[in-house]
């Protein structure tokens, strides 16, 4: 695996058992490390998928409203088909964007969080790192 896919991978999973160590006393942290899990392993998925046309440099370059974007785009479906979302009637692509609202609520709103959506969160995230390990597996020479 290529090293920068590997680090992605590493903090992804650094920040997911962050936010499974202050789910219950700090649930706006949980959540937004719990997006963070979920960020970097879009970056490393995007990184596999262009690795021959993009560097780091330049996924690193675009915003997370267009990482997100390019995400959903291109794994969607495949997302969907494994049933990485957060609950029943919701996409790989709505729940991304639900956990970046939910990352942005913790960060910036004044209302705390509750544990019960900081473990919904949370177990997305897992969802989302153990689906793009999966994925990255079968694309690998």
């Amino acid at each position: 695996m290529p090293r920068d896919i590997a680090l992605r991978l590493e903090k992804a999973e650094t920040f997911w058992t962050t936010a499974r160590a202050l789910q219950r006393r700090d649930p706006d942290s949980a959540i937004s490390r719990a997006y963070y899990a979920v960020y970097h392993s879009c970056v490393a998925l995007l990184l596999a998928r262009v690795l021959q046309r993009e560097t780091d440099e330049s996924i690193r370059a675009r915003n997370h409203r267009e990482i997100l974007t390019l995400t959903g785009r291109e794994f969607g479906l495949q997302m969907d088909q494994m049933r990485v979302r957060r609950g029943y009637g919701s996409t790989f692509t709505e729940s991304l964007w639900r956990i970046a609202a939910a990352r942005s609520d913790a960060d910036y709103g004044l209302d705390r969080n509750s544990e019960l959506m900081a473990r919904t969160e949370i177990q997305f995230a897992r969802r989302v790192v153990t689906a793009v390990k999966e994925i990255l597996s079968s694309i690998e020479p």
